[in-house]
């Protein structure tokens, strides 16, 4: 529920309904009446608005790279078969406007995209959630669904993806939001070139995060099967999951059971 006082578009500059950041509820409340984009007569809608750029994802809660980026990063974690690719492609609504890309079956909550790497036939690649990974898919929806209205009134197709975000002025589908050069959770008082900060961001990646769920898998496991069911494989390719593991960790272990081998086979003897 919206507490603020709502400002119209016609108010002068002494209107007793103020916004602005010192007028917080009414500046929200003001925002969501009038949405996304919305056309104030004669005045820039940051002006009518009384905001600055950097003020108004956070005061309006507005889906970003940023907010697009965490979500994804704690999808991947979850399930790691899900790629960047994946991610982009990822429809949440048919063209009949029918929520297919997250969707319940039987018991189960499902979720749809494709992998083109699949080939033709295996190209739609459905993921099982847990109770925790639907609820982040569920609250990504809730955090995208101003935004995808405002979309889907412009007649912006691109309201049907799961990837959006948006300005105060643009709603707009984000097509490739998600390479560790795009990754930034830094606070104003971070410095940007720490290189410490900067070796950090480059792990958080969808791409870098597979990689490391696939080594902690094999470390679990010490299956290269289970690896690649886990990242969503065809099959068992051994040039294809040497992307993720890096060799020297499989070395080890095959001359660590070699060597435990040899020593049962002298034990028996």
């Amino acid at each position: 529920k919206i507490e603020g006082l709502i400002r119209p578009l016609s108010a002068t500059a002494y209107h007793p309904i103020k916004v602005g950041i010192e007028n917080e509820l009414n500046l929200i409340a003001t925002f969501y009446e009038h949405g996304i984009g919305c056309k104030a007569k004669g005045k820039h809608y940051k002006t009518f608005l009384q905001v600055d750029n950097k003020d108004t994802n956070r005061i309006f809660n507005l889906p970003t790279l940023r907010t697009a980026s965490a979500f994804a990063a704690l999808l991947v974690l979850e399930y790691p078969s899900i790629t960047q690719s994946w991610l982009e492609k990822w429809e949440l609504y048919d063209k009949n406007g029918n929520m297919t890309g997250f969707r319940q079956s039987g018991d189960k909550w499902i979720i749809t995209s494709v992998k083109d790497r699949r080939g033709s036939e295996l190209a739609q690649q459905n993921v099982n959630l847990t109770e925790s990974g639907k609820k982040i898919v569920e609250i990504f929806i809730e955090h995208t669904r101003f935004a995808r209205e405002a979309m889907k009134q412009n007649g912006d197709d691109g309201w049907r993806y799961m990837l959006v975000s948006s300005t105060i002025n643009k709603a707009y589908r984000r097509k490739a939001p998600l390479s560790p050069s795009d990754y930034s959770y830094l606070s104003e008082n971070e410095d940007l070139n720490d290189i410490k900060i900067q070796s950090l961001k480059n792990q958080t990646s969808p791409k870098t995060i597979r990689k490391v769920r696939g080594i902690q898998i094999y470390l679990e496991t010490k299956s290269i099967s289970a690896v690649s069911q886990s990242l969503g494989h065809v099959s068992t390719n051994h040039k294809t999951l040497s992307h993720y593991l890096p060799s020297s960790l499989i070395d080890f272990f095959n001359d660590r059971w070699i060597r435990q081998y040899q020593n049962a086979i002298l034990f028996e003897s």
